[in-house]
């Protein structure tokens, strides 16, 4: 689950797709990716979320709250590239176009589909088409041509989306005791985290 802090609750299922390591060397900046058309951009633009981990097996939750990036083509969205330094936001462009390469052409058609987010469902023709490479031979590629790899280029409405972690709230209900901590970590970097634990 995924939550933006508005006047209102606002809650996004989204797929957790690994972590970016940043300049401070730790990888525990949480990547994700999203339609730069879809409601969630939108509802976010406050740029602190929270994410929730629900494990049922072992009966866990882990809540974390940081802070949200956009990054496109052209860097981040969130208005704040005045105060982005250069290498970030190279590390961050670079995070966005393995993202695009590693999520698989079943995903990647989706961000070339006209169709909206959330907007009522229409029948569309695949997006797709025959394009002849240099061997004379057909193969299947999305519209905006295909890379040196085989892999299109990614469309502009293509976000790669970062949390930023700044508190980690880790809850544990066994049957005969219950465990939750706190983790918090400093601004700015040098980043160190401190725990603490509390009442369930």
């Amino acid at each position: 689950g995924f939550r933006g802090f508005l006047g209102e609750g606002i809650n996004s299922n989204v797929a957790h797709d690994g972590y970016v390591s940043m300049c401070d060397g730790l990888a525990c900046t949480i990547k994700m990716c999203t339609d730069s058309r879809s409601k969630k951009v939108v509802d976010t633009s406050l740029l602190m979320a929270e994410m929730v981990w629900w494990f049922p097996e072992r009966n866990e939750q882990y809540r974390i709250r940081g802070h949200l990036r956009f990054i496109g083509s052209n860097g981040r969205l969130n208005h704040d590239n005045d105060e982005n330094d250069e290498i970030t936001s190279q590390i961050e462009k670079t995070a966005r176009k393995k993202a695009w390469e590693d999520i698989g052409d079943q995903v990647r058609k989706f961000f070339f589909q006209k169709s909206l987010p959330g907007m009522d469902f229409q029948e569309e023709s695949d997006v797709r088409h025959q394009k002849e490479d240099d061997t004379g031979e057909g193969k299947d590629v999305h519209d905006g041509g295909s890379g040196s790899d085989g892999v299109p280029p990614p469309p502009e409405n293509f976000l790669l989306m970062l949390l930023d972690p700044t508190n980690v709230d880790y809850l544990r209900l066994y049957k005969t005791s219950q465990y939750r901590q706190i983790d918090s970590r400093t601004q700015p970097p040098p980043c160190t985290w401190t725990s603490r634990r509390v009442n369930p």
